[in-house]
């Protein structure tokens, strides 16, 4: 086992241990009987730990203020190389900032981005659910650690984040519990990897508020969405307007013209149909993801042969998928 995944597995399995001690320290318990059976969990869990010494730490990582030393990470590494729009927002969201979530969302199919937010219910849920649902990659950073929040309620969205080809990443040790002070630390990993900030509304005071000054420190572009003058929720939006530290975003092409078009557009993801069952959601995305490859090929897990291929052809009877040829599904 070489010296850096060492520190990873030492780093997690010291309760008391800080960045600052491990950086220094020149033994580690990568050889213990604990620290195999912790990276054997690590492994069926598919979380890799990252330190900023290792080769395939990611190079953006580097332009974030005070750089992460060690990242625990999900899902695809290789998301960070790209064009990334960071969306964050209150986390009582208003109806009015889910109607321009989902107008937004509707608007960047096409378009060569990257989502990320902070996985808490309100927008930054809203951000991450619409993503999946119209096949645009997306990226969640964790107020906590890892297996902390994979044995939480949250466990089946992490999963699906990362089966849908996202990643999930923290700076926090595997079993952390989130903290006032940790939800901070997030935003600025957030507001880091972000080219472009969004905010569809924000509340004076908010969290919101911290992720944008980061994002101005990094001289990150911030965009805010016109709220209305007595908007409980759109106080910390016309305050950033008014201070003059953020756009405000009069159309979506305003801000969709920040990246590019997707140079085959005619191959764009299918969305999710609204009128599937969650279990049947799940099979759509199955499809979607195999598209192109002999049921044999697939990699499923969760079900045997007999019953994907029983759910297949009650999915195929509803118009959702069809069969090329026998075995060779792709989704309408």
């Amino acid at each position: 086992m070489i010296a850096t995944a060492q520190k990873v597995l030492h780093y997690s399995l010291q309760p008391n241990l800080t960045l600052g001690q491990l950086k220094k320290a020149t033994t580690f318990c990568g050889d213990t009987e604990e620290a195999q059976q912790l990276a054997e969990r690590m492994e069926a869990h598919h979380i890799v730990g990252i330190t900023s010494e290792m080769e395939n730490y990611p190079p953006k990582c580097y332009e974030i203020k005070r750089a992460p030393y060690l990242l625990y990470a999900m899902g695809n590494l290789a998301l960070l190389d790209q064009k990334i729009l960071g969306i964050v927002g209150p986390r009582e969201m208003s109806s009015y900032a889910e109607r321009v979530m989902e107008t937004f969302f509707v608007q960047a199919q096409g378009i060569a981005l990257t989502t990320i937010s902070g996985m808490a219910r309100g927008v930054d849920h809203k951000c991450h659910q619409l993503s999946l649902h119209y096949g645009i990659p997306t990226i969640a950073v964790l107020g906590g650690g890892l297996r902390w929040y994979l044995r939480s309620s949250a466990k089946s969205f992490i999963e699906k984040i990362v089966a849908e080809g996202g990643l999930v990443l923290s700076e926090f040790k595997l079993d952390f519990e989130p903290t006032t002070w940790s939800f901070p630390q997030r935003n600025r990993l957030i507001a880091g990897l972000s080219e472009v900030l969004f905010l569809p509304e924000a509340r004076a005071g908010s969290g919101s508020l911290i992720t944008v000054d980061f994002a101005l420190q990094m001289h990150r572009e911030v965009f805010v969405a016109p709220n209305q003058l007595f908007s409980v929720n759109g106080g910390g939006s016309n305050q950033l307007l008014a201070e003059g530290k953020a756009t405000l975003l009069s159309n979506f092409e305003q801000l969709l013209s920040k990246f590019q078009k997707n140079l085959t557009p005619s191959v764009s993801i299918p969305s999710i149909p609204d009128n599937l069952t969650s279990t049947e959601q799940e099979l759509f995305s199955l499809v979607r993801k195999f598209s192109g490859k002999h049921l044999s090929e697939w990699e499923v897990s969760s079900r045997d042969f007999a019953t994907l291929l029983s759910e297949l052809t009650l999915l195929e009877l509803k118009g959702s998928i069809r069969q090329e040829s026998p075995w060779w599904y792709e989704v309408v």
